[in-house]
């Protein structure tokens, strides 16, 4: 079998049929279908199609997501019936890292958009990583957060859509686990 993502058709490397049941409360015990999913993977898994099948409506929802030969996402599209809900698109750098983020929201008309750049701290050899946040094409905020030698994040700081101003600054402190212990703003 096959099955239609966008405008190509790929061949079926596997399908999953999911079942969820509802259990009535009665004495006897009824149980009845309540929902149906559908998981199309294409030969090479770069592509699935998830396939919604509420039985109380009469619409079909639909998920498709693409990836890239080394398993990162690229692009999610989701759809109510033939209609495009929503769309998501990733980039990523040599070093498969995020760098670029969009989302397109067709029901209400608004979409961001998220860049990062990534720069080496000379002095220490700590990561910082720098985001720009877009609304609707207008830049909504910049954020700068900071990663020690271990990658562990220990800095975040918020800037205004000037890239100036300071919005908020968070610190992030770990015990002797590794796990977060304190968060201060």
């Amino acid at each position: 079998p096959t099955f239609k993502a966008g405008w190509t058709t790929y061949p079926t490397g596997s399908l999953t049929h999911e079942y969820a049941y509802n259990m009535t409360g009665n004495d006897t015990g009824k149980l009845v279908l309540a929902d149906s999913l559908l998981i199309f993977t294409s030969t090479d898994s770069l592509v699935t199609l998830t396939v919604h099948i509420p039985f109380r409506e009469k619409s079909i929802y639909k998920t498709v997501n693409y990836f890239n030969v080394k398993k990162q996402i690229l692009k999610t599209e989701e759809y109510k019936d033939d209609n495009l809900l929503v769309m998501n698109e990733w980039r990523y750098d040599e070093k498969n890292r995020k760098i670029y983020h969009y989302d397109d929201n067709k029901i209400n008309g608004n979409n961001f958009r998220k860049t990062f750049e990534y720069a080496t701290d000379k002095k220490n050899g700590d990561v910082i990583v720098s985001e720009s946040s877009y609304f609707n094409g207008r830049i909504e905020f910049y954020t700068k957060t900071y990663y020690d030698k271990n990658s562990v994040k220990y800095k975040e700081v918020r800037y205004n859509d000037n890239n100036k101003d300071i919005v908020h600054i968070e610190n992030f402190y770990y015990g002797e686990n590794g796990k977060l212990k304190e968060r201060s703003v």
